[in-house]
């Protein structure tokens, strides 16, 4: 089936998807104009991923005959019908204008004044120390390296990566690793939140050695062949280090940053397909079109889901089987390996999804993927997407305001923060799973202080009763 020729567009649909993108734009430089860039930042993060997973797709489409959105370029290609372009283009705008609308609520004058974010609080980062969040983080270092070790003998062994869907990661590594891993990151946030109010020059020196030791960390964790979660880690842990050092990444940072992502990306996708990389002959602009296109099937897969599924309240499994997953992978450690079973029966759309689109793909270890547009249009329809895009901008709107009043909250914003701005590319229990992942971090870390008193290092935290005072006068606006 050929692309569509542009002139045969309908002109009210491509008018209404460039307001819609425009309208996204003037919200959000409203918004960086209105407040302070830094807490700015995820909403920023989250309008990227969603142009680049969900609303940029139709949009290059627009302006070339070379990309055609009637089909899918997964497996051996993916039929859309009219009806299921109807739906796709539907899903985009509603997206799009429930974005840019919370945005402008954001706005309201009575809540002028909770808009500045700055990082008053005198107090180290309760409940812990930074030495407590370094010694997480190197815990998670060291197993952060023994997962890679282990996934790059898998590969040099003749593995393949589409293989692992149909072995289990357990296959390759061992259970709990994956958890044990992810402390690196959790360690590095905390730390992060823990050091804010150094001004010495020793601090500063600290926070730079460990953000180098994470940054170089998560890229050796690139040889796993997975790239979304490193990459909004990286995301947010920069913004994070930006916004708790009270210094702002020039336009220029952010673009290369871009850049080097971007060269990286197509890096790990040419090894783990198998594909040769021929960095020098790209054709830059073409290639980054080509890239973006191709990353917003995930947008798109709310019209073969409305094919495959419909929509009904049946479908809310969708939303909620995700949310069950670490149970389930607990008492069933295949939980997740592509199947009949779970093609079948998962509860999962990407599972479900790609064994109805192509059985003998997904038997392969192929599948489509997910996205929260998908999964929230099968179950509720057209509003459950404006209600999912709103809580998600709503979410990352105030999140930075939790540095004023809970670094203990904001913590947890911060550890989920990665998993929302992938949430266009997987599921909307996503951040759920990482912020309660968070939340059993944080009570770790008590006991670890505990311990860390016990042995006579007391001295290095502050007392309860001092953390409760400068609470309260940080609560009374400094007033005794």
């Amino acid at each position: 089936m050929g692309a569509l020729p542009i002139m045969l567009w309908p002109l009210r649909t491509i008018a209404q998807l460039i307001a819609g993108a425009t309208l996204v734009v003037l919200a959000l430089v409203i918004q960086v104009r209105r407040n302070q860039q830094s807490s700015s930042g995820p909403l920023a993060l989250l309008a990227a991923t969603l142009f680049l997973f969900v609303w940029a797709r139709p949009l290059i489409a627009f302006t070339s005959d070379d990309f055609n959105i009637r089909t899918i370029e997964l497996f051996s290609g993916i039929p859309v019908s009219a009806h299921g372009q109807a739906v796709y283009f539907a899903a985009e705008l509603c997206s799009m204008v429930a974005f840019s609308i919370t945005i402008f609520c954001f706005q309201i004058p009575t809540r002028k004044s909770t808009r500045s974010v700055i990082l008053k609080a005198s107090y180290t980062f309760f409940p812990n120390a930074p030495d407590i969040w370094i010694l997480l983080m190197t815990i998670g270092a060291i197993f952060s390296f023994v997962q890679t070790a282990l996934f790059l003998r898998y590969f040099l062994q003749g593995g393949s990566y589409v293989e692992l869907y149909l072995l289990g990661p357990d296959a390759i590594e061992y259970p709990g690793l994956s958890f044990l891993s992810s402390l690196l990151f959790y360690g590095y946030i905390g730390f992060l939140l823990a050091s804010q109010n150094g001004e010495r020059n020793r601090t500063l020196r600290v926070r730079r050695f460990w953000t180098c030791a994470f940054i170089v960390l998560s890229l050796l964790s690139l040889a796993r062949g997975t790239r979304g979660e490193v990459f909004t880690q990286l995301l947010t842990g920069l913004w994070l280090f930006s916004f708790t050092g009270k210094k702002l990444f020039s336009i220029r940072i952010w673009l290369v940053a871009g850049v080097l992502l971007f060269l990286l990306s197509e890096t790990v996708s040419n090894l783990r397909t198998g594909s040769e990389v021929k960095l020098g002959s790209i054709d830059l602009s073409n290639a980054v079109k080509w890239f973006v296109f191709s990353q917003g099937v995930s947008g798109e897969l709310v019209a073969v889901a409305d094919e495959a599924f419909g929509v009904g309240l049946s479908n809310t499994r969708f939303l909620v089987a995700p949310l069950l997953g670490p149970v389930r992978r607990i008492i069933d450690p295949s939980f997740g390996t592509q199947s009949v079973h779970y093609g079948e029966m998962s509860g999962l759309l990407s599972h479900e999804l790609s064994f109805r689109v192509a059985p003998e793909y997904y038997l392969a270890g192929r599948a489509t993927g997910s996205s929260y547009i998908a999964e929230t249009y099968c179950a509720f329809g057209l509003i459950g997407i404006v209600a999912a895009t709103t809580l998600l901008a709503w979410y990352v709107l105030n999140g930075p305001q939790l540095a004023q009043s809970s670094l203990s909250l904001f913590f947890i914003f911060s550890g989920s923060l990665p998993y929302v701005l992938f949430v266009p590319r997987d599921s909307l229990a996503l951040p759920v799973i990482a912020a309660l992942k968070a939340l059993l971090i944080l009570v770790v870390c008590w006991k670890l202080r505990s311990l860390y008193v016990h042995y006579g290092h007391s001295a290095h935290l502050q007392s309860r009763s001092t953390f409760e005072s400068n609470y309260s006068k940080l609560h009374s606006g400094g007033r005794e």
